[in-house]
C-alpha cells in the first residue's frame, strides 16, 4: 500500500518578529508544494528514503545523511502518540518549496511525510495527531518554532497567530491579485534578525513598546482589509510593515532595492517576509501586473514566483502498489 500527501508552503503577510512578543501575526498557504509517497513495506524495521533532495537515507530506527533526521523525529512522535511501534517503509520526496527561503519548506514536507506515514500504517488522520508529530520535525530543525508553518500546512487558507492563543483560519476569499516572492540569494541568520530587532526594541525603550503595539494594529487592519477585498489598502499596509521591519535594522539595501523596484513597476505593496537580513520579499500585484512585476524582480533577486494566496492545505491521494 502507498499514499502520497501533499502540504504547501507559506509567507508570512504581515507581523515576523513582532510575533515574538505577543504581537498578531498572519501567514498564508502558497502553491508551492512538497510532495510525500510512502509506501509499507517489509524491509525489516528500516523507513529508507529512496529519493529526497538530500539523497537517499535511513531515517528509522537509525538516521542517516544527518539532513534527513528530521524525519525521524517525525516517525518517533506519531508512534509515542498512537501507542504502537514505528511500523517499516519507504518513502520518496519531491518539493517545489526552496529551503532556507522563509517559505515553510522543511515543515511542509514534515507535514506531508506525517500524513502519508500515518496512512500506511492504517492510522486515523486526526489533525492533532499530524499536527504534532509534524511539529516534532520542525523541532529538530528550528528549536523553538511557534507551530504556525506547520498550521498553514496542514488547514491551507490564511492563518491569524498570537502567542498563547493559538491558530485561527482566516475566512477569506482572495481574487484578482497575485503574490510576487523575490529570492535576494542572501543567506540569512534567522536567530541574528531576531537578536538585532530584540536589542533595537530595548535600546528604543518606550517607543520600541509603542512600535510594536503599531505593528499589531496593522495585522488587524489587514484582516478587515481581507476579509472586505480592499488590496490597494492592504498593499499600502505591506508598505507600512515594511517600513517597521526596516526601522528594527533587518533590511538591507538589495532587500530595498528589490521592494521599490516591485512598487515601481505596479506592485500594490511590498515588503520583507520572514526574518530579513536576506531571504525574500514580497509584493501584492494586480493579476494583470504579475508578469510584469515577476520579471523586473527576476533581473535581481536569486529566484521569483508568482503564488497564489490562500490555497488548500494538506490532501492525502491512497493507492496501491
Amino acid at each position: 500500500m502507498c499514499t502520497t500527501s501533499i502540504a504547501p508552503g507559506k509567507v508570512i503577510l504581515f507581523g515576523e518578529h513582532f510575533v515574538v512578543e505577543g504581537e498578531p501575526a498572519l501567514a498564508a498557504a502558497v502553491n508551492l508544494y512538497a510532495r510525500v509517497k510512502a509506501c509499507r513495506r517489509d524491509n525489516g524495521n528500516k523507513v529508507v528514503v529512496e529519493k529526497s533532495a538530500f539523497g537517499k537515507g535511513v531515517v528509522w530506527p537509525e538516521c542517516f545523511p544527518e539532513k534527513l533526521c528530521f524525519l525521524r523525529e517525525v516517525i518517533a512522535k506519531a508512534a509515542q502518540l498512537l501507542g504502537v511501534e514505528p511500523w517499516p517503509g519507504t518513502v520518496s520526496i519531491d518539493s517545489a518549496i526552496p529551503p532556507g527561503s522563509g517559505l515553510g519548506s522543511s515543515a511542509a514536507v514534515s507535514t506531508a511525510f506525517a500524513s502519508s506515514y500515518l496512512a500506511i500504517g492504517g492510522a486515523t488522520l486526526e489533525p492533532r495527531i499530524v499536527f504534532e508529530a509534524a511539529l516534532a520535525g520542525e523541532k529538530y530543525v528550528h528549536g523553538k518554532p511557534s507551530g504556525v508553518d506547520i498550521a498553514v500546512a496542514l488547514n491551507g487558507g490564511v492563518i491569524y497567530y498570537r502567542r498563547g492563543e493559538g491558530f485561527k483560519l482566516i475566512d477569506v476569499g482572495i481574487s484578482g491579485v497575485k503574490l510576487v516572492l523575490a529570492d535576494s540569494g542572501v543567506e540569512r541568520s534567522t536567530g541574528e534578525a531576531v537578536r538585532r530587532v530584540l536589542a533595537r526594541k530595548k535600546v528604543l525603550g518606550e517607543l520600541g513598546e509603542q512600535l510594536y503595539r503599531v505593528a499589531g494594529f496593522l495585522v488587524e487592519k489587514a484582516v478587515a482589509a481581507l476579509r472586505e477585498r480592499d488590496y490597494v489598502l492592504l498593499g499600502t499596509l505591506m508598505d507600512v510593515n515594511h517600513g517597521l521591519l526596516n526601522a528594527m535594522g533587518v533590511s538591507l539595501p538589495l532587500l530595498e532595492e528589490l521592494v521599490h523596484l516591485a512598487r515601481e513597476r505596479g506592485a500594490l505593496g511590498a515588503k520583507i517576509t520572514g526574518a530579513g537580513l536576506g531571504g525574500s520579499i514580497i509584493a501584492l500585484v494586480r493579476e494583470k501586473d504579475a508578469e510584469k512585476v515577476y520579471h523586473a524582480l527576476l533581473e535581481r533577486a536569486r529566484n521569483a514566483y508568482v503564488l497564489e494566496l490562500g490555497v488548500k492545505g494538506l490532501t492525502l491521494q491512497e493507492g496501491s502498489n
